[in-house]
């Protein structure tokens, strides 16, 4: 499946790596992260061992073109960038995996870009980015995926999948929404 990451911080990076680790096709948007990336990849220092990857890098949405899945794991201070970074990455069928913390993002990508293609997604997870390219795997990893607004579709189960593939424990959610409260609760 091919998989484009916007958002590329400890988050991105850690689960893009395992994704590409596991043989997806990964696609990195980066920025500061780049040149650093596209020469050397990634590497995720954990408890489980070390993991270095060599994703696709890319500097503009453009250059990765349609995904099948894209992955957002932006800061919450750049939504507004949501229309600019993912609109040239979708095609017909392409879902968006919102990763973000809080409340209210899936609802804007929904807003944007329709609620059929919109998932949630909750990491239970501690990482750190140490250097460029480099992020330390504290503890855990866990997703929970859900629908927005209904009850989980086959795509779910199918992206759920790939995380359990990918050597990330991951469930699916029957409401998303009570899962987002408990995630916000243990943050």
């Amino acid at each position: 499946m091919k998989i484009a990451v916007v958002g590329c911080g400890a988050l991105g990076c850690f689960y893009g790596a395992r994704l590409c680790q596991a043989g997806q096709d990964v696609h990195l948007l980066l920025r500061s992260d780049y040149e650093i990336v596209r020469n050397e990849g990634l590497r995720i220092n954990s408890a489980d061992g070390e993991l270095r990857v060599h994703p696709h890098a890319h500097d503009t949405p453009e250059s990765i073109d349609k995904c099948d899945l894209v992955i957002v794991g932006l800061k919450t201070t750049v939504n507004d960038r949501f229309a600019e970074l993912i609109t040239p990455l979708l095609d017909g069928d392409t879902a968006i995996l919102c990763l973000q913390n809080g409340l209210g993002n899936c609802e804007q990508l929904a807003e944007l870009f329709g609620p059929e293609r919109v998932l949630g997604g909750l990491c239970f997870v501690c990482l750190n980015r140490t250097a460029p390219g480099v992020v330390h795997h504290i503890a855990f990893g866990k997703v929970v995926l859900g629908e927005l607004g209904r009850l989980s579709a086959e795509r779910t189960h199918t992206i759920a999948g790939l995380f359990k593939d990918a050597n990330v424990p991951c469930e699916v959610s029957g409401n998303l929404e009570k899962s987002q409260w408990e995630k916000l609760v243990w943050n």
